[in-house]
């Protein structure tokens, strides 16, 4: 062949090519692979990975969405996206992220729940993008989540030079996260000892559903105790004063000699609110209140008069002696001998422990065994009215905030709105199922997930059932037992989860019905991370600093108080404990939390 006609040769092969090149989305590859082109191939940094396999993009359904187009190009064509994940070895979390942030080779996304500092900073750095026209333009469905949840909205963007920019993106949960635990009591002591308070009759009750091999099902327990109150489940605090009553009773019945009514967390109170919120609704320390007021609860008449409760309630023997002993238990799990030995009436436990679960006929202690959770009381004999009937709003609970997630400036020269119009998809039903459930059939038929396929989940991970008049997701049996559905969940990445969709029909109603009162008063009071995170660094050094001087002084001094060596009742003791508390300047870090929150709550 001649020299000209090798250049004209060559010359058609680039026109041939180019075309293939440019719409490469619909490309295949030689082993009939589709080809994703460098701008659409998208790194995560993630905090967990998931043990059942090597990579988490192996998640089946990571595989089910790359086989969706986002958006199209300006030839019509669907874009496909590749997504791979990075993930630190256990314990070594923070040290990996900040030395990706150190060195610049950070991720396109990355999870920010490994990091101690804030989204703002890195923005400040010049690591994190401002995302403002992307979620604007390509997000609808994230947006409309926080148009639906004003509060969330409000702290979902940062201040930035007088502006509300987005900077990061947060995971969200629909409804109130399922809880693991709460308050709960010996309803079996109430039934076998306590009477009704009306008409002084005994009360009786028993399981009402039998397993296969004959057994009772720990969870069918009905009877028919009725509480001061007037219905069958406690309300107040005068409520609980009468099961410590039965209490007393039943531990002398049982020639228990070191057990007790109630646990207590060592300090005296427990710092994230609960309990405190009886009396007056708040925590003890700051909050915001429901007209977006910060309220500084340490020294606040609420927290003096629980201090009085709490006195009364040790004085009568109600609460562990050596409460403050305990120093090395956490708060859901205070003298857990004693509680598993079945020697407490009442105390903040798993949702492991209710019903019959911890029964032992060959135990005389747990022998009959029955709990029931207990919402927060609210509090109807301590202090004035303004302690009195007020609804709990500062206490632990799951938030609807989940972990923040930032774009980086390695994505900075991608196609964001592939990348974007993916992550919203997250946020529909559809990718909210992904996350909070795992594959459907018809998506599972998609990939023929080599994964679900060896598990035998190829039905896919639900089914949908109709309950209430409302379509729900019903986990299947066989993913529900198997203890890996959450290695086929979208549980590593941001989005939405669909707790409100979630079939109850796998547990039993009684089991249900105790979950919900744990959450039957709405957290609104915290202070999360999307607030606390916008605070300057020399604010935030401030809060910290005086957080946690109070904190160190409310544990020294608040025992005291309920142990009867200081008087809650007297002013003298009182004021002597304001006035000691205040040297440490919490007004300071109230100014502060009311300015953040001015800004970020106005219009």
């Amino acid at each position: 062949m001649k020299l000209w006609q090798k250049f004209i040769y060559i010359a058609l092969c680039v026109i041939v090519i180019l075309p293939i090149t440019a719409c490469n989305d619909n490309q295949e590859s030689a082993a009939g692979e589709r080809v994703v082109p460098p701008e659409r191939q998208f790194t995560f940094w993630i905090r967990q990975g998931d043990d059942h396999y090597p990579d988490y993009g192996d998640n089946p359904a990571v595989k089910y969405l790359e086989t969706l187009p986002y958006g199209t190009d300006e030839k019509g064509n669907g874009k496909y996206i590749d997504l791979s994940f990075v993930v630190p070895v256990s314990g070594s979390e923070a040290d990996n992220f900040n030395t990706l942030i150190a060195t610049g080779d950070y991720m396109d996304v990355m999870d920010l729940t490994a990091y101690s500092g804030k989204a703002l900073d890195l923005y400040n750095e010049g690591i994190a993008l401002d995302i403002t026209e992307y979620v604007e333009d390509y997000m609808p469905n994230y947006r409309a989540f926080l148009d639906a949840h004003p509060d969330l909205k409000a702290t979902a963007t940062n201040v930035i030079d007088g502006e509300k920019r987005f900077i990061q993106i947060y995971s969200y949960e629909d409804d109130t996260p399922e809880p693991w635990g709460g308050y709960e009591y010996r309803r079996d002591w109430i039934v076998k000892y306590g009477k009704n308070p009306v008409d002084g009759s005994s009360f009786s009750g028993a399981y009402v559903t039998i397993n296969e091999d004959g057994s009772p099902n720990v969870d069918s327990w009905q009877d028919n105790v009725v509480f001061p109150s007037g219905g069958s489940d406690p309300v107040y605090i005068s409520d609980w004063e009468w099961m410590f009553g039965i209490f007393d009773i039943a531990l002398e019945d049982l020639g228990i000699t070191d057990g007790y009514g109630m646990s207590l967390y060592y300090p005296g109170f427990f710092g994230a609110g609960d309990l405190v919120c009886a009396f007056g609704g708040g925590n003890p320390s700051w909050f915001k209140t429901a007209d977006n007021q910060i309220v500084d609860g340490s020294t606040s008449e609420g927290f003096r008069v629980y201090l009085q409760a709490m006195s009364t309630w040790y004085k009568n023997g109600w609460i562990d002696r050596a409460f403050p002993e305990h120093t090395a238990d956490a708060f859901y799990s205070i003298d857990s001998n004693n509680i598993f030995q079945g020697k407490v009436g009442l105390w903040y436990g798993y949702s492991s422990q209710l019903g019959g679960r911890m029964a032992n006929p060959d135990d005389p202690y747990l022998n009959g065994y029955v709990s029931f959770s207990a919402a927060q009381p609210i509090n109807d004999i301590y202090g004035s009215e303004n302690e009195k009937f007020k609804t709990p709003f500062a206490m632990y609970q799951g938030s609807l905030e989940g972990p923040s997630y930032i774009v980086t400036k390695s994505a900075e020269e991608k196609d964001l709105e592939a990348l974007f119009t993916y992550i919203d998809f997250l946020y529909t039903e559809e990718g909210g199922a992904l996350k909070t459930f795992g594959l459907s059939k018809d998506q599972y038929e998609v990939t023929r997930d080599r994964f679900m396929t060896e598990l035998g989940f190829t039905e896919g991970a639900y089914s949908k059932v109709v309950e209430d008049g409302e379509s729900r997701y019903k986990v299947h049996q066989n993913v529900f037992d198997s203890g890996w559905d959450g290695a086929i969940k979208l549980l590593r990445s941001p989005g939405l989860n669909l707790n409100s969709l979630r079939s109850a029909s796998s547990y039993h109603k009684n089991y249900v019905t105790s979950l919900k009162r744990w959450t039957q008063y709405e957290n609104t009071g915290w202070l999360y991370g999307s607030i606390l995170g916008q605070l300057s660094e020399e604010d935030s050094k401030t809060y910290a600093k005086v957080f946690t001087q109070i904190y160190e002084f409310q544990t020294k001094n608040v025992p005291a108080f309920i142990k009867g060596t200081k008087d809650p009742f007297g002013d003298e003791d009182w004021n002597a404990f304001v006035n000691a508390l205040n040297k440490y300047g919490p007004d300071r870090v109230t100014i502060i939390l009311q300015s953040l929150v001015d800004k970020l709550y106005s219009d």
